[in-house]
């Protein structure tokens, strides 16, 4: 299970006491929720300050500027169109406004490998079967995957999995 977390930390202006905390966001409903708690970490609203950390995804971290923004991007991770690693790849890769804009049309899934992919897509596009097995055995699909490489890229996951994005 990919854990979200954000660190935070809290400032009580009253006793300049100061502290650094995580929160799983699985944990709050909303960023009025999280808020609320920042707010009233040190027992008075008047006293508790809070600055945003890091966003961290299973390890990969993402520097955002907002609660709202973090909130957002956790939103836009735990749909369960795609597969999570693939997006934090992509926005690793990319940036965290790219990939929640971009994702879905760029997305062209998971392969072991580039080679894998060209081949792939020429099995989409062309009809393989019209080319005897001798010729199609000799393809140099790493080849193909190179010339390729102008409109995709290959993105390593933390998991070692290999996903393909279009150049948008």
């Amino acid at each position: 299970m990919v854990e979200f977390q954000i660190c935070v930390t809290l400032h009580n202006t009253a006793t300049d006491e100061e502290k650094e905390e995580w929160l799983d966001l699985e944990d709050y409903s909303s960023v009025d929720e999280i808020e609320e708690y920042l707010n009233s970490y040190f027992d008075s609203e008047e006293s508790s300050t809070w600055d945003l950390g890091v966003f961290d995804v299973d390890g990969t971290e993402f520097n955002l500027d907002s609660l709202e923004e973090v909130w957002e991007f956790y939103e836009f991770l735990s749909e369960d169109d795609y597969n999570v690693e693939a997006k934090i790849a992509y926005a690793n890769e990319e940036s965290v406004e790219e990939c929640m804009k971009n994702f879905e049309e760029a997305y062209n899934g998971t392969f072991d490998s580039g080679a894998e992919f060209a081949e792939q897509l020429v099995e989409d596009v062309y009809s393989k079967n019209d080319l005897p097995d001798f010729v199609t055995s000799h393809i140099d699909w790493e080849g193909v995957w190179r010339e390729l490489q102008y409109d995709y890229s290959e993105v390593e996951d933390s998991s070692g999995n290999v996903h393909i994005f279009r150049q948008i």
